[in-house]
């Protein structure tokens, strides 16, 4: 249904429950070694989920290029390329994370061309 809409909505990878308690073993992740390192896990786990990504899961060069571009080099910042990666594939400019651990998360947007993003949004959700 968001698909119809031209919103990229893959299916849930749970990323952020899976990798925020190793999250110390990729520390720091200002390191080009360590966040390429979770940027391969982290797509590695997209590559053997049940559920695959309409275009397959981005390459690690494009998951890291887009990393570039934010300054916090944090978990969300890798899921947050490896979803504009995503979106961008599928011809889209916003997509919708599904996995429930992001529900308390909040709108926002990425820098100037990339995708839109917005986690959490439900019924009777404030949306920004």
């Amino acid at each position: 249904m968001l698909a119809q809409l031209g919103v990229f909505a893959p299916p849930s990878t749970h990323l952020i429950d899976d990798f925020r308690p190793m999250l110390a073993r990729y520390a720091p992740l200002h390191s080009a070694n360590n966040l390429s390192r979770l940027v391969h896990d982290v797509l590695a786990m997209l590559d053997v989920n049940v559920l695959t990504w309409p275009a397959g899961p981005p390459t690690g060069a494009e998951v890291l290029a887009r990393c570039q571009h934010d300054r916090t080099m944090s978990l969300g910042s890798v899921l947050r390329a490896v979803y504009d990666a995503g979106a961008a594939a599928a011809g889209s400019t916003i997509w919708a994370c599904k996995d429930l651990e992001n529900l308390h998360a909040r709108c926002g947007s990425t820098p100037a061309g990339h995708a839109r993003w917005v986690a959490g949004v439900g019924p009777g959700r404030r949306r920004g």
